[in-house]
């Protein structure tokens, strides 16, 4: 399973959700900032993902629609990081 990790920055909450994800076992996975790529880069990113993981909702904003449906609505961190993320992705399955 490909998946795209996003936070707003790209520096600590996607890329603590990748490290946790890893330690699990998930190796093909990416963290980005929405706000640092261009929108070019970010459409093939998540064209490239089976499942998107958006560390607060209000960083889909960018997700065109033809890529929403991998979204995994139940993930959200907020402004939590490193026990968030371990519970979400346990309430997610992964």
């Amino acid at each position: 399973m490909r998946i795209l990790c996003v936070c707003r920055s790209g520096i600590y909450r996607s890329v603590e959700t990748k490290r946790q994800l890893n330690e699990r076992g998930y190796n093909d996975v990416i963290a980005v900032g929405s706000s640092k790529v261009k929108q070019d880069t970010f459409d093939i990113l998540c064209g490239w993902a089976d499942t998107i993981l958006l560390a607060k909702p209000i960083h889909g904003k960018r997700i065109k629609d033809g890529y929403r449906f991998k979204i995994e609505t139940k993930f959200n961190i907020g402004s939590d990081m490193r026990e968030i993320v371990k519970k979400q992705l346990d309430l997610i399955g992964l």
